[in-house]
């Protein structure tokens, strides 16, 4: 890879997919991007890691559990169609952001979206999902 002149998001992708494809990952482990931050002359990438057979329910995990009754969503890894028809299954929860908490990744095309407990709660009641 050439070095680039300017950080931008192509760019930022670009790198992100090169430095993921050399890392090696031992057998049992999972790697996903978290996320990251750049400006025009800095890039910060990071991400995440889980084993695969780990049967313990991560901190996030168990906060969706108790949230999830209250706000009346079904079990952690649930998945859902939007009224455009794209599928999605819920990743990951965020309790310190309480305007989109949800996370889920497209079925298709595998990018990770935010998402609002009432949004979700319309499309799973556009399939026909029993809420409680």
């Amino acid at each position: 890879m050439k070095a680039p002149k300017k950080l931008t998001k192509a760019v930022c992708r670009d790198f992100s997919d090169e430095i993921r494809n050399q890392i090696r990952i031992p057998e049992g482990v999972e790697m996903e991007p978290a996320g990251g931050t750049f400006d025009g002359k800095t890039f910060t990438m990071k991400l995440k890691f889980t084993p695969t057979d780990c049967a313990r329910q991560s901190t996030e995990e168990l906060m969706y559990n108790s949230f999830r009754h209250a706000a009346g969503l079904p079990e952690w890894g649930f998945s859902f169609r939007t009224f455009d028809g794209e599928e999605f299954v819920m990743t990951d929860y965020k309790p310190r952001s309480p305007k989109f908490p949800i996370i889920a990744k497209n079925a298709v095309n595998g990018k990770l979206y935010k998402f609002n407990v009432d949004r979700i709660k319309r499309y799973l009641k556009a399939m026909g999902e029993d809420l409680r």
